[in-house]
């Protein structure tokens, strides 16, 4: 069975000058504001790709980053709110932090990956106009949470602990120069 395509990306493009949203943030909120935001851009772009939750366990995840805060943290984004930089409606209603240049750069970027998935709810691009968007209604998200966790049984869990166990426990023989880890 293969791995899964990576939903996330490795790189993203950043403007040699923001927009006056932005700018405006950025005097509010001086260099922390500035690395809050880049780091909020990382973790989304690293994970989903063009949303991240908003939350406790985000915040920990910058405070680890940059040595910011918590308070600090929960002031930047909601500025971003206040100020359109991050979409209000889709926090309000879904507690998910993105926006519509977020998505572009994102869902551009990542034109080459076979697939990925998108939930129907937080889109604020056409996703018709990419080849490559999978979307799902969000109440289908929680049934596939559900059924992978029903299909990684303990039995199946123990087996392949086991084969791991044969592998890494049988040594290669002494002429053969191949890596004995597979790729």
């Amino acid at each position: 069975m293969g791995r899964m395509t990576k939903q996330g990306i490795d790189y993203f493009s950043l403007d040699v000058q923001f927009d006056d949203k932005v700018e405006l943030y950025l005097i509010e909120k001086e260099a922390t504001g500035l690395a809050v935001f880049i780091t909020l851009l990382q973790i989304i772009y690293q994970n989903e790709g063009y949303y991240t939750f908003n939350g406790k366990d985000l915040f920990l995840l910058i405070k680890k980053r940059i040595n910011v805060n918590i308070n600090e943290i929960d002031s930047c984004i909601n500025i971003l709110l206040e100020r359109d930089v991050l979409h209000k409606n889709l926090h309000k209603k879904y507690n998910v932090l993105t926006s519509r240049g977020i998505q572009k750069r994102y869902f551009d970027a990542a034109k080459r990956k076979k697939e990925v998935r998108a939930v129907d709810e937080f889109l604020l691009i056409d996703a018709e106009i990419y080849e490559n968007i999978q979307t799902v209604n969000i109440n289908e998200i929680n049934v596939n949470i559900n059924a992978k966790n029903v299909s990684n049984n303990a039995t199946k869990e123990k087996e392949k602990e086991k084969e791991k166990e044969e592998y890494i426990c049988s040594e290669p023989s002494k002429n053969d120069d191949s890596d004995p880890i597979p790729a």
